[in-house]
C-alpha cells in the first residue's frame, strides 16, 4: 500500500544535509553564485516542494556559520554526527517524527523543482521505499526515502560507505526494498550534463552560468543544460616554433 504518515506527525520533511567542509572544495556550499551562497540557491529551490517541515541537517561545528541562511530561507537547523550523515538523519527524523523524506544536498544549486516533484509524486504513489530518477543532469534532483527504511539500515550496516551516503544501503538492496527508478522527460534526459559543485572547475563555469541568467528565482534546468553541455571555450597557445 502507499505509505502513509503516522496520526499527528508533518506527512514530509525536505532534508538539506550541508557540512563545511569538504575534501574536495572546502566550504563550497558558502560559495556565492549569483549574489548568493549555494546553500540558500538549493534550499529556495526546494521550497517549491510540498511539505509541511523543512530543514537543513549539518553538523555542530557548521551550524553557526549555515543557520542565517537557514532561517532566511524558511527552514529549521538540525544538528546530528559529523560523519555519520545516516545516523543524522534518522535522528532528525525520529525528532520530527517525520516518516518521509525528500532529500537534496547542498552543493546543487540547479536542483529542479520540477524533476523532484515527479519523483516525490511517485514515491508516494507506487508506494515506494526510495525514488529517484536515473539519465538526468547529476545534482538535478532530490532522492524519496523512507524513515524507516534508513531506521533498518542503521542499525544494520556496518559499511562505512552507507553510513556517509546515507541511501546506498536501500538502493543497493532492491530485493528487500521497494526502490522506485523514473524516466525522466526527454528533453531533460541528459547524464553526461553535471549541475553540481565539486571543484573548483565546476565552481567557475556555475558562476559564469549565474551571471549571465540569473536574477533572483530558481532558474530552469533546460536552460542549464543548454548552457552547460556546450564544451568550455579553448584559448589558442601561442609561442614560436623552433
Amino acid at each position: 500500500p502507499p505509505p502513509r504518515p503516522s496520526p499527528g506527525s508533518p506527512a514530509a520533511c525536505p532534508r538539506r544535509p550541508a557540512r563545511q567542509v569538504a575534501s574536495r572544495l572546502p566550504a563550497k556550499a558558502l560559495f556565492e553564485l549569483g549574489g548568493k551562497p549555494v546553500v540558500r540557491l538549493c534550499m529556495e529551490a526546494l521550497r517549491a516542494l510540498p511539505a509541511e517541515r523543512y530543514c537543513l541537517l549539518t553538523d555542530q561545528a557548521s551550524a553557526d556559520i549555515l543557520a542565517p541562511f537557514a532561517r532566511q530561507a524558511g527552514y529549521q537547523v538540525f544538528t546530528g554526527p559529523k560523519d555519520d550523515v545516516l545516523a543524522r538523519f534518522v535522528m532528525a527524523a525520529d525528532h520530527f517524527g517525520i516518516d518521509h523524506i525528500w532529500r537534496g544536498t547542498a552543493d546543487n544549486p540547479l536542483v529542479s523543482a520540477e524533476l523532484s516533484g515527479l519523483i516525490q509524486a511517485a514515491y508516494r504513489q507506487r508506494g515506494a521505499e526510495y525514488c529517484v530518477m536515473r539519465d538526468v543532469p547529476h545534482g538535478s534532483c532530490i532522492e524519496a526515502v523512507s524513515a524507516q527504511a534508513l531506521r533498518t539500515v542503521r542499525a544494520e550496516s556496518t559499511d562505512p560507505f552507507e553510513h556517509e551516503h546515507v541511501c546506498p544501503g536501500i538502493y543497493r538492496n532492491p530485493e528487500r526494498y521497494r526502490v522506485c527508478h523514473l524516466d525522466p522527460p526527454g528533453q531533460l534526459r541528459h547524464p553526461e550534463v553535471s549541475v553540481t559543485l565539486d571543484t573548483i572547475a565546476d565552481y567557475q563555469r556555475l558562476r559564469a552560468f549565474f551571471a549571465r541568467n540569473y536574477r533572483g528565482e530558481p532558474l530552469p534546468l533546460d536552460l542549464a543544460i543548454r548552457e552547460l553541455a556546450q564544451p568550455e571555450p579553448t584559448v589558442p597557445q601561442t609561442g614560436r616554433s623552433a
